[in-house]
């Protein structure tokens, strides 16, 4: 048995310093994410078919609004549905990605009914950053501890959900040129070719212009010239190209009204206080998902208290331990130093939105490289056997199952399709107020009848008590609150609804009368303008992943949805 192992290890140790391993790990970063050949669209892909559908002038620019921060609009929207009752009228989501929602405008346009192909794009953009961050990694750490972070970083299955998403082309896009741009900055440094520099800083035009996650790699920049040059003006100048893009791609995003303001996503400069106070929650949750593998997307979704502060706090500790045991490496290696410095920095950045597993591509560059020099590091440590395995071999199983995960949480055009309607649909639960906001589009996209209106009741995930208080009336009692999840995106924690507080849509009043401890909606009234048996209404709760229908139950009556 040790001779079979020793052979294993000899052919592992010899594969991470194959000079084919760049070119291996691209080809194996393919394989490992065909399943998203089979997703389809999904959520947001629908927005931006419709985009280009109804506006192809302007899609380029627009694309990636989903809330403008116009109060009328959303209330307009929040009338028929499109927003749940929920939202902060005047919230923002807008995101302005134009070479990325270029990719889109051509596939939409000539590749209308060919979501694979639009699946493949992804796959594609995912190989040439391994690509990419393999060949850079050879240039900047030894190579066996090159080769195990290129592969940790290509089998990581916190990219799945990346790839199988055509919406989050965007942030491979930005990964790809954004490391490009690091890279030849970094060759620049050591040949001093100016050709490289302003390669460099164009490659770092099309990460922003790709997605703002391109931000990012500014980061890991002004590390590399602290940590190797110090405060040298000289040094510092040599980013001035890449300040000048950043300034032009600023004011354009202020220009067009871009940003994130009121909800999930914190603008750290219109919200300073808040994105700190995301900050400190999001850090530790992120660095957790990124090292020790908990995935990120499910925190939004806890709503205990205790628990949040287990998994922050757990996050700290173990980045802590962690810590502790690389400060030894990373104080003898100035790339190690400009690596750690880049991830954190990235980190930072990433807590602008909701925690999730598909941000931290950034991350995981400096990420990968810290990790696998603690791995390959001769000093022993009891993490270290369950970071193998947890980085090495589950990762490699998972990663196809993430490249698919969009298709397994999604997939609601066929509930949504044979969904019995009237004129007002009142979806009374769902796993998020997504399979309400996309209901109408689906059925339009696909030539079925659409209704009204369609009201989300809901509370996500959380537990429910309905109680029918008057002919007009339902109470509903939210065991775990309302705006959980990814309804978050809809109205953040710094702007909650005060109990008592009533939002008036048309032929609907909704009033929140008590709250969670933690100042989400927990019980809510709705009184609606007819009477709930009216023939107009058809009311749905969502089973088995499906719409069926739901009977509503006699004055004084309260039932119990799980």
């Amino acid at each position: 048995m040790k001779k079979i192992w020793l052979a294993i290890k000899g052919r592992f140790d010899a594969l991470l310093v194959s000079p084919h391993l760049p070119v291996i790990l691209a080809l194996l970063s393919i394989f490992l994410t065909l399943p998203s050949l089979w997703v389809g669209l999904q959520f947001d892909d629908y927005l931006l078919e419709q985009s280009v559908i109804e506006s192809p002038d302007t899609a380029i620019n627009d694309m990636f609004i989903f809330m403008e921060g116009d109060t009328k609009q959303a209330e307009k929207y929040m009338d028929v549905g499109i927003y749940p009752w929920f939202t902060l009228p005047e919230g923002k989501n807008a995101f302005w990605r134009p070479l990325s929602a270029l990719t889109h405008r051509l596939d939409f346009t000539f590749l209308p009914a060919r979501p694979a192909i639009m699946h493949a794009e992804n796959i594609l953009w995912f190989a040439l950053s391994i690509l990419l961050v393999s060949l850079f990694y050879r240039e900047i750490l030894p190579v066996p501890v090159a080769g195990l972070a290129a592969l940790l970083f290509t089998v990581d299955d916190a990219h799945g959900y990346a790839v199988g998403w055509i919406s989050n082309r965007n942030g491979l896009m930005s990964f790809a040129f954004g490391i490009l741009s690091l890279w030849l900055y970094h060759r620049y440094a050591t040949r001093k070719k100016i050709n490289l520099l302003f390669l460099s800083t164009a490659s770092f035009a099309l990460a922003l212009f790709s997605a703002e996650a391109g931000i990012a790699i500014f980061g890991y920049l002004a590390a590399y010239v602290l940590v190797f040059w110090g405060v040298s003006t000289r040094a510092w100048l040599t980013l001035l190209p890449h300040g000048l893009i950043f300034s032009i791609w600023a004011y354009f995003y202020r220009l067009g009204d871009f940003g994130g303001w009121g909800t999930s996503y914190i603008d750290p400069v219109h919200e300073p206080i808040s994105f700190l106070r995301a900050a400190i929650e999001r850090i530790p949750v992120q660095s957790l998902a990124l090292f020790f593998h908990p995935p990120a997307e499910f925190y939004p979704f806890v709503t205990d208290a205790g628990l949040k502060a287990l998994w922050v706090g757990t996050g700290i500790g173990l980045l802590v331990y962690l810590g502790l045991n690389v400060y030894p490496l990373i104080r003898q290696d100035k790339n190690l130093q400009f690596l750690s410095a880049g991830a954190g920095l990235s980190l930072l950045l990433n807590s602008s939105s909701l925690p999730a597993n598909r941000l931290l591509f950034f991350a995981g560059f400096g990420g990968f490289a810290i990790l696998s020099s603690f791995l390959l590091n001769e000093k022993p440590g009891w993490v270290k056997r369950p970071l193998w395995v947890v980085h090495l071999f589950m990762a490699a199983l998972l990663l196809p199952v993430t490249s698919l995960s969009p298709k397994l949480f999604g997939n609601i055009e066929h509930a949504a399709l044979n969904a019995p309607i009237k004129p007002t649909v009142i979806i009374l639960s769902a796993p998020s107020a997504f399979h309400a906001d996309f209901f109408s589009l689906l059925r339009a996209r696909d030539g079925a009848n659409v209704p009204e209106r369609v009201w989300y009741l809901g509370a996500g995930l959380s537990p429910m008590k309905v109680e029918r208080t008057g002919e007009n009336t339902l109470v509903i009692h939210a065991l775990d609150g309302y705006i959980s999840g990814f309804d978050a995106v809809f109205r953040g924690a710094d702007h909650p609804i005060e109990a008592g507080e009533i939002i008036d849509l048309s032929g609907l009043k909704i009033t929140v009368q008590n709250l969670t401890r933690d100042g989400r909606p927990s019980t809510v009234s709705f009184n609606f303008a007819e009477a709930l048996s009216s023939k107009k209404y058809q009311w749905l709760i969502w089973h088995e992943n499906r719409f069926v229908e739901w009977q509503v139950p006699a004055v004084g009556e309260a039932i119990e949805i799980q």
